[in-house]
């Protein structure tokens, strides 16, 4: 199980989330009065959205992918894990999102549905 979790994260390219969670925090400056909490769960979005967002691209690339050598390597493309495995996953990123973003105030929800826009 643990194996699987750790080919998900890295068919997500975590080095590239750094950037995603950085860009949401520092929107999220903008916004007055927010709480530790809510910069705590602005982050979280942000991680979530961007693994969402690149295993989504990857199902969906996967016939594409296999003739990239750039790409051979990938837990997806090598076999490590399944396509099926990615679509749970990004099932599971997708309702994390939502969830967080249900206890978000409505200013800071419409604020980071408008950001997650721009990061497809």
């Amino acid at each position: 199980m643990s194996a699987i979790i750790t080919n998900i994260l890295i068919q997500g390219r975590p080095a590239m989330a750094v950037s995603t969670v950085m860009m949401a925090l520092a929107a999220s400056s903008f916004i007055k009065k927010i709480s530790v909490i809510e910069i705590i769960m602005i982050a979280l979005i942000g991680l979530f959205m961007h693994y969402f967002g690149f295993l989504l691209n990857d199902y969906f690339d996967f016939k594409f992918d296999k003739d990239v050598l750039s790409k051979k390597n990938t837990p997806l493309i090598s076999g490590k894990i399944n396509k099926n495995t990615i679509l749970v996953s990004v099932f599971i990123f997708f309702i994390l999102t939502l969830y967080l973003l249900y206890f978000l105030h409505a200013s800071i929800l419409s604020f980071l549905l408008i950001l997650c826009s721009f990061s497809f």
